[in-house]
């Protein structure tokens, strides 16, 4: 039959999301190409550009996930080339997304996966500089510089710069998440690249590369139910992410390694229960790699307080191990404060003289950090970004936050048209997509949904 949906069933499933950008001083993109290769070699197939679109179930168990349709139009009419997504039937479904996994949203709808208040998130900008022979990270290799600030709009950042081989290195700005707090990450992100300190390092260093996404940063007390009948999640998905030390990719390794040792032993002995599964959560909780994550299972929580607390709480972690004052540590919600349209707040005086006076290499407007983000997405095809109700954008979002997602998207993808015959509308820019995610996670009224966009369109890193 034309059009007709294919099954392929399969032992063991991974979806997984592509290279991050926030990965550190490898070339995260080459080691993940590698080991597709090496995967390929023993046997694996591996799907390239057929994101998943649903997870399938079975009574209360996984089995699978629909990839998505091909050849559709903006409006989601049948183009020539409309091929139909698969149902991928597994007998044991591995989640490695990343930071805010959509079909982990599905899985956790459907059965429950969070026991308290769900994960909580910050989002960073990297750019890969090529910076000068005679700047002073060149002679520097192997130098880690973290920074602690610069704080933007009550959302205390934190900085890293990374010298790495062939000239380069590695900037990035990390800054805590919470809907209804104003912030513009890019402008944030300028700051920190403009500050006379980080200029004095880089010199007249010239961006190459440049990306954004959000991390999972809750630790172990956000971490989901690890493993239920017929799935495991591994990695970001599961708050792997050591927000102390901005450590996550050796947690995406090491989990999905011990998913793996429990996946094979489940399917020799047929059974694909959580029960069975449940070697992989012992296995993790008994690991260095959780020993490290439970001595960091405050700190963001720390991070989020405001003023001078968040030092208190801090210290008094590092002496306790992670325990600090109050264990576990509530996590602060910042007060949503309504602000009047046009009134738009863009970091402190002295960061905008920054800006001003050193519009020189290091500083990039959202448009160029698009350009060298190599994000590409087909033109006719549905939109990837939902917007649930339309009408929110131009009434209370609008007369309350001044459309945050306006300063808080690092890649332009919203726009607020002013002269539209209609008065003011929310445009949608997706083809300038990052896939950070971080609309989701800071819009104040839940209204934004972000999918996965048709054949693995984003961004294509070259040297992250």
């Amino acid at each position: 039959m034309e059009n007709q949906r294919e099954t392929l069933p399969v032992d063991a499933l991974f979806v997984g999301g592509g290279p991050a950008c926030l990965a550190g001083a490898i070339h995260l993109s080459r080691l993940c190409a590698w080991l597709g290769e090496v995967a390929e070699a023993e046997g694996v197939n591996v799907f390239c550009g057929f994101p998943g679109k649903e997870v399938l179930f079975s009574g209360g168990a996984v089995t699978g996930v629909r990839t998505g349709d091909r050849g559709l139009d903006a409006k989601g009419e049948k183009k020539g080339s409309f091929e139909p997504g698969a149902d991928i039937q597994a007998a044991v479904t591995v989640f490695g997304e990343g930071s805010r996994g959509s079909l982990l949203s599905q899985v956790d709808e459907k059965l429950g996966l969070f026991s308290g208040p769900g994960q909580c998130f910050e989002a960073g900008i990297k750019q890969v500089l090529q910076i000068p022979p005679d700047s002073p990270l060149a002679a520097q290799l192997g130098t880690v510089v973290h920074t602690l600030g610069p704080a933007h709009n009550g959302a205390f950042c934190g900085g890293f710069l990374y010298p790495m081989a062939g000239g380069r290195a590695a900037a990035g700005l990390v800054a805590p998440l919470s809907p209804g707090r104003d912030i513009d990450l890019h402008q944030a992100f300028c700051a920190f690249m403009t500050h006379p300190y980080i200029r004095k390092l880089t010199g007249e260093a010239r961006p190459v590369e440049h990306g954004a996404r959000t991390l999972c940063a809750g630790g172990p007390y956000t971490m989901p139910r690890l493993c239920v009948d017929g799935a495991v999640f591994v990695g970001d998905s599961a708050s792997m992410l050591d927000p102390r030390r901005l450590k996550g990719v050796h947690g995406a390794l090491v989990s999905g390694m011990l998913a793996a040792r429990a996946v094979f032993c489940a399917l020799a002995a047929q059974d694909l229960s959580a029960k069975a599964l449940s070697l992989y959560q012992r296995e993790l909780f008994a690991s260095p790699l959780f020993a490290d994550l439970w001595r960091a299972r405050n700190f963001h929580q720390a991070v989020s307080r405001p003023g001078f607390s968040r030092w208190l709480h801090i210290a008094a972690q590092e002496i306790s191990l992670g325990r600090g004052f109050f264990d576990p540590l509530p996590r602060h919600k910042p007060a949503k404060k309504a602000r009047k349209p046009g009134f738009l707040v863009f970091g402190s005086e002295k960061n905008q003289f920054y800006l001003a006076k050193n519009q020189g290499s290091s500083y990039l407007s959202r448009e160029d950090g698009v350009f060298l983000s190599g994000t590409r997405h087909e033109e006719d095809q549905p939109c990837h970004i939902i917007l649930r109700d339309p009408d929110l954008c131009t009434g209370p979002c609008r007369e309350q936050y001044a459309n945050p997602c306006t300063r808080f998207c690092p890649a332009g993808v919203y726009e607020v048209v002013e002269s539209s015959p209609h008065g003011p509308r929310l445009k949608l820019n997706p083809s300038n997509c990052l896939h950070c995610k971080t609309c989701e996670v800071m819009d104040p009224f839940g209204n934004i949904l972000w999918t996965c966009p048709e054949g693995g369109g984003g961004p294509h890193y070259r040297f992250a």
